[in-house]
């Protein structure tokens, strides 16, 4: 359970025009709010947590996205860059919804899910290549983010591993949040096909997933705003 000095202690470090926004939804807005501000993400509803990142992540801007007629949202990108743009990580937060028309939902199961702060969250990992992802899916939001980067100047090596956290927002099931926590897979100093064995992976792959979840968990704090201090 937080304490409220553990909640003070938190909100100290983030600006006086984010706190302001952070209590004016709180107390009058019914709509949806989210705000980002260098290392901090905040969210008024579905669900309403803040995050902090690290200091080496900036935040960079925000997508919209749709899938097909059947959901919909937003990526928030943060980026941990060298001064001549060449990206080393990323961290994206994905607010999706299934659209109103659509009777689908979010199907997870959370029987082994991870708790980050009373959150539960359902992790995976993979890793990609950004021009396989952009030829499968020209219009998806691998290949959206891409462009995003290049069109702001940022270079970006094409193999990258991905530590993926996912939360189901509502009861009706029909809102998500997922976190994904981004590196060049050559800081690993391996290829994708060395991490791979008959399409699972290899025992060289377990071991760099380990590393990578481990470096994407201590890379944000999670802060939820719907548990009582």
């Amino acid at each position: 359970m937080q304490t409220i000095h553990t909640w003070f202690k938190r909100l100290k470090k983030i600006s006086l025009f984010l706190l302001i926004i952070i209590l004016c939804s709180h107390l009058f807005s019914k709509d949806i709010i989210r705000f980002a501000e260098k290392n901090i993400l905040y969210s008024n509803t579905l669900p309403h947590l803040l995050i902090e990142l690290d200091m080496s992540f900036t935040y960079l801007g925000k997508i919209n996205f749709k899938i097909k007629d059947i959901a919909e949202g937003q990526r928030y990108i943060f980026v941990n860059a060298s001064p001549d743009k060449k990206v080393y990580r990323l961290f994206i937060a994905q607010f999706e919804n299934i659209l109103p028309n659509s009777n689908q939902i979010y199907n997870y199961s959370f029987s082994q899910a991870l708790q980050i702060d009373g959150i539960k969250c359902k992790h995976n990992m993979f890793a990609f290549s950004n021009k396989e992802a952009i030829k499968q899916k020209p219009q998806g939001e691998a290949a959206l983010t891409y462009h995003y980067l290049k069109n702001k100047g940022f270079e970006l090596e094409d193999e990258w591993i991905t530590s993926r956290f996912v939360t189901v927002t509502d009861e009706k099931r029909k809102h998500e949040l997922i976190l994904f926590y981004v590196e060049n897979l050559s800081e690993t100093g391996f290829r994708i096909l060395e991490l791979y064995e008959d399409n699972h992976y290899s025992k060289l792959g377990e071991k760099v997933c380990k590393q990578i979840k481990g470096r994407s968990l201590n890379s944000f704090n999670i802060f939820n705003l719907n548990q009582s201090p």
